[in-house]
């Protein structure tokens, strides 16, 4: 994905959740102020969902027949990591790892 995020959710929005990913970054690893604005900057602009993923968001399928999802909710698994529970648009429901989202679909609707 090239587009930014700000051209899905608008620049307002970016910048408020860039600011706040960067505070945890700054508290959570101690990392410097810039150094740590640009690292949040550079995961949402590339739409990383280890930041993005959220219940009530439509992912689309990149590959194979066009599918979208939501998501209904985001778990820590302990042997698994993070996942996302979803349900496709023709009803079925899965728990998909962030990183299979991460490589396999694009984030379409955040609202």
């Amino acid at each position: 994905m090239t587009d930014r995020i700000d051209a899905l959710i608008g620049p307002l929005r970016r910048r408020r959740l860039v600011e706040a990913h960067g505070r945890r970054l700054r508290r959570q690893d101690l990392l410097p102020h810039a150094a740590a604005r640009a690292l949040a900057a550079e995961a949402y602009d590339r739409r990383s969902p280890y930041v993005l993923a959220a219940p009530g968001q439509t992912w689309r399928l990149l590959r194979g027949t066009p599918r979208t999802m939501r998501i209904d909710a985001v778990q820590a698994h302990k042997i698994l990591g993070r996942m996302a529970c979803c349900t496709f648009d023709d009803g079925e429901t899965l728990a998909i790892s962030l990183g299979d989202l991460d490589t396999r679909f694009e984030l379409l609707e955040w609202p």
